[in-house]
This record gives structure tokens, sequence and C-alpha cells, in this order.
């Protein structure tokens, strides 16, 4: 029997992307990148692309935040 299921949010099923940024007030330009290239890699870790912490940016973020993220179409 199934007690639990997980379901990954972000990204997936949630913008979690446009509610992290206005959180915090930062942008985040959607250009298309390239994983392979290293300017590109720090596209892949919010804490290097914003220049702060990793406690800085995601400490705040509570269940509210979570709770309240808009999903996809």
């Amino acid at each position: 029997m199934i007690k639990r299921v997980l379901l990954d949010l972000d990204g997936v099923l949630v913008d979690m992307i446009s509610g992290f940024c206005k959180h915090h007030g930062l942008v985040y330009n959607e250009t298309p990148h390239d994983p392979d290239k290293q300017e590109d890699q720090a596209l892949y870790s919010l804490s290097s692309y914003f220049g702060k912490t990793r406690s800085e940016l995601w400490d705040p973020l509570g269940y509210d935040f979570w709770l309240n993220l808009e999903p996809y179409p």
C-alpha cells in the first residue's frame, strides 16, 4: 500500500523561478544557454547566478513560499 507520494514541484509542476525572483526582487534572464559552456554553468546554480550565498537565497523561503507558487498550465 502506498502511504506517501512525493512530487517534484519546482520547475516541473510550478514556476519556482518566477516566485523565487519575485520573493527576492531579482530578475532572471531566460535566454537559451548551453550547459556545456563554462559561462552558462552559473545558470544552473541560482546562488552563483545572482551572486549571493545559498543561505541568503534559500533560508528565507518558508512554507508559504512553496504553497503559493504559480502552477504551470
